[in-house]
């Protein structure tokens, strides 16, 4: 039975998201998202209340945001697991440079995340 905190893809055991990084298409497609060899992923679409003749801005703005936080999900978690387990650990907290080392995993992780 599927339970309601599960996703659809997560009870099935669909295959995963196509791999990252992904990127703003850079023809064609306004707002378009593709992976690293060119295939479309996905594409920001307009609002329903926004007028057909203001410009695309938000859409790409949209697309830019997308991009970076599915490029950046790994990282983020992977410092936070990285985090979460030297918290846990006092005698960590007591290692030559075990706060320095979270430090600079939270850093890279958020330099994914601001598109840096």
């Amino acid at each position: 039975m599927l339970r309601p905190d599960k996703l659809w893809f997560e009870a099935t055991n669909e295959p995963k998201h196509t791999p990252t990084p992904w990127r703003i298409t850079g023809y064609g497609i306004i707002g378009g998202i593709e992976d690293g060899s060119g295939q479309t992923v996905a594409q920001a679409q307009e609002r329903p209340s926004r007028k057909r003749s203001e410009p695309d801005h938000e859409r790409l703005a949209n697309a830019a945001f997308i991009v970076r936080a599915c490029n950046a999900h790994d990282a983020l978690v992977a410092a936070l697991v990285k985090i979460r387990e030297t918290a846990s650990s006092a005698s960590a907290w007591n290692a030559e440079g075990a706060l320095a080392a979270c430090e600079t995993l939270a850093e890279s992780a958020l330099a994914l995340a601001r598109g840096e």
